[in-house]
């Protein structure tokens, strides 16, 4: 009897002993190994998304950089720029000339007491898109500094080619008081 008690003991011991075991790998070590390949995972996201945020960084610093340029040359002379005769010779150059409705010149004040803005409003009625791509494209290229301060687009239908568009645009260019 004494024997058949020791061997259940035994029995009984290896049993908790392998139900411990598994317990300590389902509760404590699976979950650490798991925690590991999900931090993996996370750091190998978030590097790729550090190494594209850097890039577009660059990008924005480049691009920044060459408007801050242009907008510096505005701001640090040519007097003689008029930004009413600029967005009149860019219609004239990207055939919108005959869409003008009305260009209205205007003078806002900026945020400092040395700095604003010289604006014009300008509508455009009944354009092709292609054409008002070239027009944007020539006005925000220039190298003076001009800008497009606000653009509304109303597609109006009609046109041998397809749809045409009514557009209402506001354009600004930086200058300094010693400027006016």
């Amino acid at each position: 009897m004494q024997i058949q008690l020791k061997r259940d003991q035994r029995a009984v011991i290896a049993v908790l002993v392998i139900l411990v075991v598994f317990c300590l790998v389902k509760w404590i070590i699976a979950p650490v190994f798991e925690k590991e390949k999900t931090l993996a995972r996370i750091f190998v996201q978030k590097s790729q998304a550090l190494a594209q945020m850097q890039t577009m960084a660059q990008t924005h610093a480049r691009l920044s950089g060459s408007t801050a340029s242009g907008r510096n040359k505005t701001l640090k002379g040519n007097k003689a720029f008029s930004l009413f005769a600029f967005m009149d010779a860019q219609a004239k150059k990207h055939g919108v000339k005959e869409n003008v409705a009305y260009m209205r010149p205007f003078t806002r004040k900026g945020n400092g007491a040395a700095n604003g803005f010289d604006m014009v409003d300008i509508q455009l009625a009944s354009v092709y898109l292609s054409d008002l791509a070239g027009f944007i494209s020539g006005i925000e290229s220039s190298g003076h500094g001009v800008f497009i301060h606000s653009l509304s687009l109303t597609r109006r239908e009609g046109g041998e080619n397809g749809a045409m568009l009514d557009v209402l645009m506001e354009t600004a260019v930086p200058v300094s008081e010693k400027n006016k």
